[in-house]
């Protein structure tokens, strides 16, 4: 019998030349911890294949769900060290689960592949297993069940004969000849005797001991029987292979049925595979891989004398060859079949357990005794769990809560399922996979497109296209994740950076050469395709619920993604790309596309008129952009001939391979069509591509929305009628032109709704006829998806609302897992999950409903799942009061929370660009607004969002710094920052005294210039003061200095932007004048400072922009000017900034000389405080109503000023480490000793 205790070894090849692989067949009786014993445990460590019948089929992880809270994925237990095969049917139907699965362990040699030719049905299928080259068929079996006798004749129907094959299961049938043991009791019955027969016609025969039974009564009366059956096939018999049949009830853990053991000893078909090592990076030896690393590159001689393609190639070669070569040499090998640890959670106390339960079977134990060991056992395994995971989340960190998040989703190990091709039939290898995911998302469509709106196009002057600098590609570089899945030689972000470092010129000659040669390497083009699931999508078995990810080479990417930033640049300074396409360029977004819907419906309802709108989809978009007209599109927009011809390389000969179950298949060619999904260029060109298109349907009056591959065409007339005759127009002129392009619509995606601003609109619901089939009649829907809002025929958005909180309660019923009032999750971890993975769903396209109709109504249906989200996060009772909660754990009402979301996107709507749909649709005053695009109409979105911000508010100037420039792009060698981490008041005070030591060493030097700046914002008589003040030394002499107000609708922190913008203008001019070799700006704002050095900074004022504009046309002007960053500590007796400081607290009491009317940063300064003051209010209120509420109580007990910060409201509690449980009883201790207290009497 296979049974042991030793660590798994794969069994050696025997002296006869056979391998021999144990098999073991057991019935699970649907128990979740049986299976996990039987994969976990060191007893059964020889067995190789584990077949299960009448497993446990389950929640295994929970899904969003649009209409369904309780959604959740079902599988089987895994195992890191077993793969798991099901029938390949519908493993998601509750109805008909698997009845049978089989487990094969990953490191034996052991392969499997479901049958494609065979059925499948819940109660059996075909596996072709292979052990070093040789093939039998396994048939796991369990019948059981109404269909029982359905199930056993159609099993008894399968061929059998001719390829050797092994059926194995749990038969429910029984037969006298079969039964040769004391005390039997079997009838015979019609199905015994077609199993028989079966037998006996298929020449099939039965390994089983037949004096040995398979199933123990548990039930007085009934006996033993034999109904578990191990059958070979004549083909696999007459090997004689199989030996060493055995059975044992102490093995199945107490299942009533027992577990069967046997061998099979393979013939050796074919060499054994060599073994393939992979490398683990471990980010220590960053020292050791760059000295590496460099060391090869002398040895290779590259050099970045690069002047021919052939030298192209040969360098890139040599870069990603050190990178390999550097990798093996230093880091440590590990065989790629080497898997994860048997079960991490398993422990010695479950195989203790384990062990205890086999030998009371063993010893005939009574009954009860052996309930007691197995229930021991049941409890052990839930322990160990328990208590593995809950160490896990016990002391989790930010950085690692987003992996203990991904639990609840299940781990899916069983790799690719099935799948179904167009004529029904399944695909179950790896390589009929590949060819179906082929002829799928890359079909063949012979001829070329002709692109007339490109030749329509206006040919644009010729763009500037500067060469790629190293500072460019580190700022590129720095962006990257080290969690990107490396290419087919395994470089990394991580080591790509280290190579940076050490020869940073090397990739900066290889990018230029690249442009400069027009040419891209050959071994940057090869491409690994995954097939990575769609979200949402539950039919596993249709290749459309796939998206194909192109895994590329990370230093093909990184150049990819520099040329992708100065593509989006350029294209949105020169408005390359049409306003109407809203994804694939920056300053968009799909908030932006659907608010600019709803305001033109909004609009068109204000003037009485209909409104209605088609959805269409391109079919395999990214796949079948054709690389002719691509080239062509840029080429009319001015892109420079080298940059088309590198594109030209790039797109050319380009081959990829599908990854399927870590097998690559066969490599394909993408015959001209296609960008790679997965590369950073793949957004930027889908918009470029399109954009001639979306340009020429706007001049023939169709108006037409675009988000990548998702159309969306408005028509408006005074009837529904009308409506449809523009549609219809507007729709077949999208669809010539899409073929004009060579792409086309999926029309099983096209959808029509007709918006109806009054219940008598709602009776009318005309189709729209775009030929004579019949799936050329599109009908009206109730309700339409598009970018993700579900739009409703009234617009009143309740079955979005619906819809996202339904989301939002799937998401919080699988985070459940990872916490309750007991164990789990602390508090701040609990609560930021909450805010990075439940408010997002809650509050998504809030802008467009928000102001609408019935927000009150939505605000509540969003606030319940919210309430739901804080409990769980807090550990709070349900009884437990909503406002109590929300102040425990710092977590607005959700009304509050989306009225600071529309202040802070309407403090941006200055910032974009006039082209803009959204700006086009500003109220009159805007300078932007069109007054064609403009309305009154009352519940316009965009009109809602505009009377949050000003007509006169700060606005920015897009693209004033393009990719290849800004501070950073001066270089190691020009730039130099002083910001380091001072976070005691000694550390500050020695890093002042040190900035002071610096500062005057460089006063006595020649052409050294000192600009201090600062703020002084503060209150008087009433009214809000802001100030800025700059002075500039030259030497250890000030030659000039100023300052002013901003006024009270600024911040201290636009103040200091627009000190060092005001007092770098006063700089350029004293450069033209007095040799200068060194700017040192000082300045106590790091913020201010950092967003000097950021090629977009976030959130900061406009003002930054022209600091750092100025600063690149200071530095493009004198080359021999160096730049010094310096931070220095706010009030440390450094004489420049107490200067500054102080001429902005002179000046911020005049008369204010603002640019702007209200800054960005005052707005959302606003925002945050009518947040607070709301909460306050309503905080208040609640006590007063509730004055002996244990929640009151206890809240009066701590300070009363509110704060977003959940670190102070959990410092007040007791820490921000305690548990959900810790957070509760704290309140209800504070509030019996606060009840205590005022019992108590005076003294």
């Amino acid at each position: 019998m296979a049974a042991g205790t030793q660590a798994p070894q794969p069994p050696a090849l025997a002296e006869n030349g056979l391998i021999s692989r144990e098999i073991m067949q057991v019935n699970a009786v649907k128990s979740n911890t049986r299976i996990h014993a039987l994969l976990a445990s060191p007893t059964y460590n020889d067995i190789s294949i584990l077949i299960v019948s009448d497993p446990w089929w389950g929640p295994i992880g929970t899904a969003k769900h649009d209409t369904n809270d309780q959604h959740r994925l079902l599988g089987a237990p895994a195992n890191p060290l077993w793969r798991c095969f099901a029938p390949p049917i519908d493993t998601q139907n509750t109805a008909s689960p698997p009845s049978c699965v089989v487990y094969i362990r990953k490191d034996r040699g052991v392969t499997a592949e479901i049958d494609p030719l065979a059925p499948a049905t819940p109660f059996f299928f075909v596996l072709d297993i292979y052990i070093n080259g040789f093939l039998f068929k396994l048939i796991p079996v369990y019948l059981h069940g109404p269909k029982h006798a359905e199930a056993a004749r159609d099993l008894f129907q399968l061929p059998v004969v001719e390829t050797p094959t092994l059926i194995c299961g749990d038969f429910n049938i029984q037969h006298p000849d079969f039964v040769d043991f004391p005390g039997a009791k079997v009838k015979t019955s019609t199905l015994g005797r077609e199993f028989a027969d079966w037998l006996l016609d298929g020449d099939l025969h039965v390994l089983n001991d037949l004096h040995r039974p398979t199933r123990e009564p548990r039930v007085k009366g009934h006996s033993p029987s034999i109904i578990d059956f191990s059958i070979a096939n004549g083909a696999l018999f007459s090997l004689d292979i199989l030996t060493d049949w055995d059975s044992s009830f102490a093995h199945s853990l107490d299942s009533d049925h027992t577990a069967i053991f046997f061998t099979i000893h393979a013939p050796k078909m074919s060499e054994r595979s060599p073994t393939h090592y992979h490398h683990v990076i471990d980010p220590l030896m960053e020292e050791e891989w760059s000295g590496a690393f460099g060391q090869r590159v002398l040895e290779l001689g590259l050099t970045g004398q690069v002047s021919t393609t052939l030298e192209v190639e040969a360098l890139a070669s040599g870069i990603l060859g050190a990178c390999t070569w550097a990798t093996e040499a230093v880091m440590e090998s590990r065989p790629t079949q080497r898997k994860a640890p048997r079960a991490p959670w398993w422990n010695e106390d479950c195989s203790a357990a384990c062990s205890r339960v086999v030998k009371a079977k063993e010893e005939r134990l009574d009954r009860e005794e052996i309930r007691a060991r197995t229930s021991h056992l049941w409890y052990c395994i839930r322990k160990a769990k328990r208590s593995f995971f809950d160490e896990i989340c016990s002391t989790a960190r930010p950085d690692n809560i987003w992996g203990i998040n991904q639990w609840y989703r299940g781990r899916k190990s069983y790799g690719l399922p099935t799948l179904r091709k167009p004529d029904g039939m399944l695909a179950t290898t790896n390589s009929e996979k590949s060819e179906v995911l082929h002829s799928t998302f890359f079909p063949f469509t012979p001829g070329q497109p002709t692109g007339a709106s490109i030749d329509a196009a206006t040919q644009q002057d010729e763009l500037a296209f500067p060469p790629i600098s190293r500072s460019e590609i580190a700022t590129n570089l720095a962006s990257c994740s080290n969690k990107s899945a490396p290419g087919a030689h395994g470089t990394n972000y991580r080591v790509l950076r280290w190579a940076f470092a050490v020869r940073g010129d090397l990739i900066e000659a290889l990018y230029n050469a690249m442009l400069t040669l027009e040419y891209h390497p050959v071994c940057l083009k090869n491409a690994l395709i995954a097939p990575i699931p769609k979200p949402n999508k539950f039919d596993f078995a249709s290749p459309k619920a796939y998206r194909p990810i192109s895994l590329l080479e990370t230093l093909s990417k990184l150049f990819e993604k520099v040329m992708a930033a100065r593509f989006t640049a350029l294209s949105g300074l020169h408005g390359l790309i049409p306003p109407e396409q809203f994804g694939g360029r920056d300053m968009t977004s799909c908030m932006d596309a659907g608010l600019s819907l709803v305001h033109d419906i909004e609009h068109a309802w204000a003037r009485k008129q209909q409104a209605s709108v088609t959805l269409l989809d391109i079919s395999g978009y990214f796949n079948n952009i054709d690389h002719r007209l691509l080239v062509k599109c840029m080429q009319k927009m001015g892109y420079p001939t080298r940059v088309l011809g590198w594109l030209s390389s790039y797109l050319s000969d380009r081959s990829a391979s599908f990854r399927i179950n870590d097998e690559v298949g066969t490599a394909f060619s993408l015959k001209d069509r296609g960008i790679p999904q997965g590369s950073p260029l793949s957004p930027v060109f889908s918009s470029i591509f399109t954009a001639p298109m979306l340009a020429a349907l706007r001049s023939r009056g169709v108006q037409v929305r675009a988000y990548i591959d998702d159309l969306c065409i408005f028509a408006q007339s005074d009837t529904q009628e009308g409506c449809i005759a523009n549609l219809l127009d507007g729709t077949r002129a999208t669809l010539d032109a899409l073929d004009d392009m060579g792409l086309c619509a999926e029309a099983s995606k096209t959808e029509l709704i007709h918006f109806a601003k009054s219940a008598r609109d709602m009776t009318k619901n005309l189709p729209m006829v775009l030929g004579d089939r019949a799936e050329d009649i599109i009908r009206g829907a109730n309700t339409v998806r598009w970018l993700g809002f579900f739009l409703d025929r009234r617009l009143n958005f309740k079955d979005h609302v619906s819809r996202m909180a339904t989301r939002a309660k799937c998401i919080l019923g699988g985070m459940r897992m990872l916490g309750n009032s007991l164990r789990g999750l602390s508090v701040y971890h609990a609560r930021m999950l909450v805010n990075a993975c439940i408010v997002p769903i809650l509050t998504y396209g809030f802008a467009l409903w928000f102001h609408g109709r019935n927000s009150k109504t939505h605000c509540k249906t969003l606030q319940t799942v919210q309430n739901l989200a804080c409990r769980w996060a807090s550990g709070s009772f349900r009884t437990a009061p909503v406002a109590v909660v929300e102040h425990t754990i710092a977590m607005p009402p959700i009304a509050f929370r989306i009225r600071r979301q529309c202040a802070n996107y309407s403090a941006k709507l200055r910032h974009l660009p006039s082209s803009s749909q959204v700006c086009a649709r500003l109220p009159e005053g805007f300078r932007t607004s069109t007054p064609g695009l403009a309305s009154t109409a009352r519940f316009s979105p965009i009109n809602a969002l505009a009377a949050y911000t000003s007509p006169d508010a700060e606005a920015r100037t897009p693209y004033l710094l393009m990719p290849w420039e800004g501070v950073k792009q001066l270089g190691e060698d020009r730039l130099t920052v002083s910001m380091p981490r001072c976070g005691s008041d000694a550390q500050k005070k020695a890093y002042a005294l040190a900035l002071q030591s610096r500062i005057a060493d460089l006063s006595q030097k020649v052409g050294v210039a000192t600009l201090y700046t600062d703020s002084a914002c503060f209150s008087r008589d009433g009214r809000r003061h802001t100030g800025w003040g700059w002075c500039l030394m030259l030497g250890d002499s000030e030659i000039d200095h100023s300052g002013g107000a901003l006024g009270p609708n600024h911040t201290s922190y636009d103040a200091e932007c627009h000190a060092v913008a005001d007092g770098i203008t006063r700089v350029a001019r004293l450069a033209d004048q007095t040799p200068l070799y060194l700017l040192h700006i000082v300045s106590d704002n790091a913020g201010m400072l950092q967003g000097l050095l950021s090629s977009k900074p976030k959130g900061a004022p406009s003002s930054v922009d022209r600091a750092a504009r100025g600063l690149c046309d200071l530095a493009a002007r004198h080359q021999l000017l160096d730049l010094l960053l310096s931070w220095c500590p706010a009030h440390h007796r450094v004489p420049g900034n107490e200067r500054a400081d102080a001429i902005a607290k002179r000046l911020a009491v005049t008369t204010p000389a603002p640019i702007f009317a209200v800054s960005t940063d005052r707005i959302r300064w606003e925002a945050k405080e009518r947040l607070l003051a709301d909460w306050k209010a309503r905080w208040q209120d609640f006590k007063d109503k509730h004055p002996n509420s244990m929640g009151t109580v206890a809240r009066l007990a701590y300070a009363e000023r509110l704060t977003l910060k959940l670190s102070v409201q959990l410092q007040d509690m007791g820490g921000t480490t305690r548990t959900s449980s810790g957070v509760a009883k704290s309140i209800r201790r504070s509030a019996h000793a606060a009840t205590q207290s005022k019992t108590q009497p005076t003294s």
